[in-house]
């Protein structure tokens, strides 16, 4: 099996913060950003970041922007894909329907761990209904 690459090692925790205080509320936007980053070194990689995540990451700088598009672009094509959408994530930020930061957020709903992912996905036991 391919070892997995820790996706919490692309962002640092003020640039997680930032992201999160576009459309979290700022209490737990740094809560949350503090959560992320206090999970153990050797845990990391089993953490993935949620999408909706990375797109306002997206939004705090260019330069993060172009990190994520190289991380995530493992082909030329996925990178164009990527970047488009990024452009317009940033596009609806910016406009008028986006309605800033005021969703409270979780740990949820910026990483998700990839065992309890697995766990969930496993053959049911005897006499329970399948999960998916």
């Amino acid at each position: 099996m391919a070892e997995r690459r820790n996706q919490l090692a692309l962002l640092t925790e003020a640039e997680l913060r930032a992201a999160l205080e576009i459309g979290g509320t700022p209490e737990t936007a740094r809560a949350v950003a503090a959560q992320v980053y206090a999970v153990p070194a050797e845990e990391q990689h089993f953490f993935e970041w949620i999408d909706t995540t990375l797109m306002f990451a997206s939004c705090v700088s260019g330069e993060l922007s172009e990190r994520i598009a190289a991380f995530f672009g493992s082909t030329p094509e996925l990178r164009a894909q990527l970047e488009e959408q990024q452009h317009a994530f940033r596009q609806w930020v910016a406009g008028p329907k986006f309605q800033g930061p005021v969703t409270p957020l979780g740990l949820d709903d910026v990483v998700f761990d990839v065992r309890t992912e697995a766990s969930a996905r496993a053959e049911p036991a005897d006499g329970e209904a399948p999960t998916a």
